[in-house]
């Protein structure tokens, strides 16, 4: 049970909120239409025409949910357009979810992350305190918090160096930090401590794991499942093997097509994302359960919305979209997994969003609560380093 002054820091901490999403300029955008915002925005895109495969776009715009489909879902001749149930890899979207079973299980007491920012409320949850037995985290990192390794302040490496990494071995890699004893000033820099930002998959990995161990579920996909994607009517949001035979994987995913430099052709990916990477950026998911991600984010209030368990996701929304810390470049700032940034340059309105890349996928999905407008964008093409960001905000920008 939280007690009085976390319940008065956390009514600080929605109004806070609430305020940073109240914006100071006009919330029409430079489009009649919305198929014309996203026309607008599709043309921000860096890859040819030619060379693009299919593309999914959904809007919300008030009370208007819209989803435009293009292209293909492969490049086989005769291949058909995407629809609203064909499966795209989502990439680093899945942080979004990992990051709603931390605030679910903050909220039923059996972690703890302080509300607002500083940290404040209590010390968060030590990584430590939660590890299964037997693992014994090394000097520098035994200050990690769950809170930090959401927010990207643990310290931990952007990835894994293991070719493989099973559980066990994500865990024997995150306490072996050769060299490093706790006398040692400055830090091991094998071993950096938190308090400073870097992006990491491999902590929302651990992060992850550590949620499935502290529920005693047999694994963070069986547990995403039950506890978010089900409420919310995800249900055709899971890893690759999570899918059954009668949810047809393999008849309804689209193709990657992966083109790693300028000159080469685009190579298709047949596999995707799958195994041990699922809670930093294993998921798929569907045009119709993005946008139900999407609905659940921006405009909690629609008709279709509260079940009992539903309702206790919606109250998590303050927390995942407060932004508790400094981000990697000038005016971003960190929620849980969202980024929360500047619409575009110089911009009194802010835009909650979160990007995907894996081989051969690309999404985005961003919204403006206040204003409830949103956006969600799956391209199953990519070149390396290429970025949706661009087309989901220009799409906000010039929404009616």
């Amino acid at each position: 049970m939280k007690s009085r002054k976390e319940i008065t820091v956390m009514i600080a901490l929605t109004l806070s909120t609430l305020a940073l999403m109240v914006p100071n300029t006009p919330a029409g955008g430079g489009c009649p239409t919305i198929e014309c915002a996203v026309n607008a925005g599709l043309a921000k895109q860096s890859i040819p025409k030619e060379s693009r495969v299919g593309t999914v776009v959904g809007v919300v715009s008030g009370d208007d949910r819209t989803i435009f489909y293009y292209g293909k879902v492969n490049r086989s001749p005769g291949a058909p357009k995407p629809t609203g149930t064909t499966l795209f890899a989502i990439g680093s979207i899945t942080k979004t979810m990992t990051a709603t079973l931390l605030a679910l299980y903050d909220k039923r007491g059996l972690v703890h992350i302080p509300p607002g920012n500083p940290r404040v409320g209590g010390p968060a949850t030590l990584l430590q305190e939660v590890l299964p037995p037997g693992y014994k985290l090394p000097c520098p990192r035994k200050a990690i918090t769950l809170l930090d390794l959401a927010d990207h302040y643990s310290g931990v490496p952007k990835n894994t160096t293991d070719p493989d990494p099973t559980v066990a071995r994500l865990y024997k890699e995150l306490i072996h930090c050769p060299g490093c004893n706790c006398f040692e000033k400055p830090p091991c820099s094998a071993c950096n401590p938190p308090g400073s930002y870097e992006y990491s998959n491999y902590g929302y990995l651990i992060l992850g794991h550590v949620l499935a161990n502290v529920a005693h579920a047999q694994t963070w996909s069986e547990l995403n499942y039950s506890q978010i994607m089900q409420p919310l009517g995800m249900t055709d949001t899971n890893v690759k093997e999570g899918y059954t035979p009668a949810q047809d994987f393999g008849g309804r995913a689209a193709t990657g097509y992966q083109k790693n430099s300028r000159g080469k052709p685009f190579v298709p990916n047949v596999q995707g994302p799958h195994g041990e990477d699922s809670p930093a950026g294993g998921l798929w998911s569907t045009p119709n359960d993005m946008m139900r991600w999407l609905v659940y984010n921006v405009s909690p209030l629609a008709p279709d919305v509260p079940t009992a368990a539903k309702a206790e996701l919606l109250s998590l929304l303050p927390a995942l979209h407060y932004p508790r810390a400094d981000g990697k470049n000038p005016g971003e700032r960190i929620g849980l997994a969202w980024q929360i940034v500047p619409l575009e340059v110089n911009s009194s309105r802010k835009v909650i969003e979160k990007g995907g890349s894996v081989s051969g996928f690309r999404a985005y999905i961003g919204f403006e609560p206040a204003l409830k407008k949103g956006v969600f964008v799956l391209f199953n093409y990519s070149v390396e380093n290429s970025d949706v960001s661009p087309v989901g905000r220009t799409i906000l920008l010039n929404l009616p």
